[in-house]
């Protein structure tokens, strides 16, 4: 709460209340014995809101677009206090968020100083022509390895399955990260403008770290882009301009960007003694893929590393795996067939016998 004015402000009341159906507000109200001038007094709790989402606001037209994103509300935050005129209001737009999808390192381009020229979806309201575009992205301020470091200005795009219109699939999106997080240890330093449609620009997010980023110690945030389609020339008519045609998704990134992605597990089989682990995971130089298949001895087993482009690069014999306990391992060097290190990311570990299938990603470091 910023104080302004030269005087001191004393008994100050803020309020929050719900101007939407969508959003309840509880903890609504709190005091502040006084705020001297020209100073501000930082709130941890200013309020608890809880979203829901309405499906019946539905467009009207028969664009089937939705006329309202249904994961918006708004709220409204006054003050009351002695001393000064605090007859002021501010109203709040509130995405509330229901789904929230974790996006593989592997659609994550970082710009941190560095160019490239990236596939964009451009969308005409009114009427027009939707389609893609290849538009040279120069963001951040840094040494331009693509890799996010301390002391670093950078901005992350995203290449997303979601979508509204399928000129858009694999597309690239700038995004923006989600206020009010505790502590997500990225600064919010400004933004790019981008007119990806014809009446909107998208954002991109200008960020620099405000913790160290290590495998050890790794953190999450959660990210917003904008998805888009446009109105057809066949179904387009005035009454429908202004209409809302993008909607908001969310996206769940861990950083470092390598463990975007886990150890997420695949087993294929119907009992309860087939598993899988990679240890360490990430890994560098080395680790170790432990495995058991019903508790049984792998017969004519074929062991697989698999890339994410979804190319074999790595096989293991039989007489490689060790026998341990119930179960078997083996271990993988981070190298190709030919001997070659591979690149850093993610690789899913495939294990198949008689039938059964065990699958694990492996998230390689450098």
């Amino acid at each position: 709460i910023l104080n302004l004015s030269q005087q001191i402000l004393s008994s100050v009341k803020v309020k929050t209340t719900s101007k939407s159906s969508l959003i309840t507000v509880s903890r609504s109200e709190i005091a502040v014995p006084s705020i001297a001038a020209e100073t501000a007094k930082k709130m941890d709790t200013l309020a608890v809101i809880k979203g829901t989402i309405d499906p019946s606001i539905v467009e009207r037209t028969a664009t089937a677009i939705d006329a309202v994103d249904k994961r918006v509300g708004f709220i409204k935050v006054g003050f009351t206090g002695g001393g000064v005129d605090t007859a002021k209001e501010h109203l709040i737009q509130v995405n509330i968020i229901d789904t929230i999808i974790d996006i593989d390192s592997t659609n994550i381009k970082v710009f941190d100083g560095s160019t490239q020229s990236l596939t964009v979806f451009k969308a005409n309201r009114f009427g027009g022509r939707n389609y893609t575009e290849s538009i040279s992205i120069n963001e951040g301020t840094g040494n331009g390895n693509g890799k996010i470091e301390t002391g670093e200005t950078f901005s992350l795009w995203f290449r997303l399955s979601e979508h509204l219109d399928p000129g858009s699939v694999g597309t690239w999106h700038p995004v923006v990260p989600v206020s009010g997080q505790n502590k997500p240890g990225i600064m919010y330093k400004g933004c790019r403008n981008y007119p990806l449609d014809i009446t909107r620009n998208v954002l991109s997010a200008q960020m620099a770290l405000t913790r160290t980023i290590s495998v050890q110690q790794p953190f999450e945030v959660i990210f917003k882009a904008v998805i888009m389609k446009s109105y057809p020339a066949t179904t387009y008519v005035r009454e429908t301009e202004g209409r809302s045609y993008q909607k908001e998704r969310y996206y769940r990134v861990r950083f470092p960007l390598s463990l975007s992605i886990g150890a997420e597990k695949k087993v294929t089989d119907n009992s309860n003694n087939s598993k899988i682990t990679i240890s360490p995971n990430p890994f560098n130089p080395a680790a170790v893929i432990s495995f058991t298949l019903s508790g049984k001895e792998p017969k004519n087993a074929n062991i697989s590393v698999i890339s994410a482009a979804g190319s074999c690069i790595r096989t293991f014999d039989q007489k490689e795996l060790v026998l341990s306990g119930n179960g078997y391992h083996f271990s993988w060097d981070g190298k190709d067939s030919s001997g070659k290190a591979v690149s850093a990311g993610v690789y899913v570990i495939q294990i198949t016998s008689e039938g059964k299938k065990l699958e694990s990603k492996a998230v390689f470091v450098k």
